[in-house]
């Protein structure tokens, strides 16, 4: 997902003691394609 992409770069993730940078990368683009699935599920 491109947007996911976008999100996770732009989140200026750090790694620390909670996950790599890139795993917070990944997550954020997780995150993102939930909530963009959820808001299409309540709009049909």
């Amino acid at each position: 997902m491109k947007a996911g992409e976008i999100a996770g770069r732009a989140s200026d993730a750090i790694s620390d003691l909670h996950g790599s940078q890139e795993y917070k990368e990944h997550i954020v683009g997780v995150l993102l394609k939930r909530a963009f699935q959820r808001a299409q599920e309540y709009c049909v």
